[in-house]
Order: structure tokens, then C-alpha cells, then sequence
């Protein structure tokens, strides 16, 4: 799942609240994500991030067209079609 900050969605943080490492006088927050590279560089973070905006479009307009769908049905159609 996403989280919301200023009504855009980004990735979760890590669940076990690890740091990356980018520099050694930087510290950012890892993120978690189905790809355990997602952390390597920006772009791929980039990546997941465009995809997770795009699944959950896809999702919200699917859950418009089919209320009568479940939470699950709805992932997955729209997981298939992203």
C-alpha cells in the first residue's frame, strides 16, 4: 500500500525502518517495495513510484466502473493491466 503526503502517493518506508546509505555524511529513509532494488538509485525508485501512481488510477477508475467488485478483484485486474 501507499501512503499520502500532500495528496501525492509514495512508496512505504522500509518495514524494518533501515537507513540507506547514499553518502557518507547522507541518510535517507529505505522504501519498500515488491523489488528489493528499488532502494539502488533514484530512477528505479522513480520507477516504482509511476507504477504504484498508475496501478492505483487504474484501481480507483475500475472501482468506478465495478462497484460490485472486491478490494482483491480490483488489485488484481488492475495489477494485469498496468
Amino acid at each position: 500500500q501507499a501512503q499520502l503526503f500532500d495528496s501525492a502517493e509514495y512508496l512505504q518506508p522500509a518495514a524494518d525502518g533501515r537507513l540507506c546509505v547514499a553518502d557518507a555524511n547522507l541518510e535517507t529513509v529505505c522504501y519498500g517495495s515488491g523489488d528489493t532494488r528499488v532502494n539502488v538509485n533514484p530512477y528505479i525508485t522513480l520507477l516504482h513510484t509511476l507504477f504504484l501512481r498508475s496501478h492505483n488510477r487504474l484501481a480507483k477508475h475500475l472501482a468506478q466502473l465495478r462497484p460490485d467488485w472486491t478490494d482483491e478483484r480490483l488489485f488484481a485486474v488492475a495489477r494485469t493491466v498496468n
